[in-house]
C-alpha cells in the first residue's frame, strides 16, 4: 500500500487511493442475484469452529477452505439484504451486500501488509435501479 502518512498522538492517517467498479447486467436482480450466489461458495462457520477448537494445520485449514469456496475460489461470508427493510418506506429498493472472500488468498495478501485486511473480504453490492437496471458494485481493493 502506498499513501501519505501523517503521525500523531498516537494515529496514523493514510491516504490511499481505490477504485470503485460498477458493471451493468442486463439481467432481472432476482436473476442478478441468483447467477451471483451460483458461482461463489459458502463460508461454514461450524467448520471454521472445528478448525479453531481442534488448532488445526493449515493444510487442513487450506483443504476445508477449498471445499467451501465455489467455481472461482470464492464464498460469500455473508449477505446483507439491505433492500428487503428498506423497502417497507413505501418504495422497493433492491439491494444487497456481501462480503466475499477467500482465507487462504487473504492469508496472502495480509502477509504483504497487514493494512490489506481492510480489504479482504471485498464488498460487493448487486442493486437494482430504474436508471441502470441491475448493475454489481465492487471496490477490489487498493490500486487496482
Amino acid at each position: 500500500m502506498t499513501g501519505n502518512e501523517k503521525r500523531g498522538a498516537g494515529l496514523v492517517a493514510s491516504r490511499v487511493t481505490t477504485q470503485h467498479i460498477s458493471i451493468a447486467t442486463g439481467l432481472t436482480y432476482d436473476g442478478l442475484v441468483r447467477g451471483f450466489e451460483r458461482e461463489l461458495g459458502r463460508w461454514d462457520l461450524a467448520a471454521a469452529d472445528r478448525l479453531l477448537n481442534s488448532n488445526a494445520s493449515w493444510s487442513e485449514v487450506e483443504r476445508e477452505v477449498d471445499r467451501m469456496a465455489g467455481p472461482r475460489g470464492l464464498m460469500i461470508f455473508t449477505r446483507i439484504n439491505q433492500g428487503e427493510i428498506i423497502s417497507l418506506s413505501g418504495e422497493s429498493k433492491p439491494c444487497s451486500l456481501y462480503l466475499v472472500g477467500n482465507p487462504v488468498i487473504a492469508n496472502k495478501i495480509i502477509g504483504i501488509d497487514i493494512r490489506g485486511s481492510f480489504y479482504v473480504p471485498f464488498r460487493v453490492c448487486l442493486y437494482d435501479s430504474i436508471a441502470a437496471g441491475s448493475a454489481v458494485n465492487l471496490n477490489p481493493g487498493v490500486g487496482v
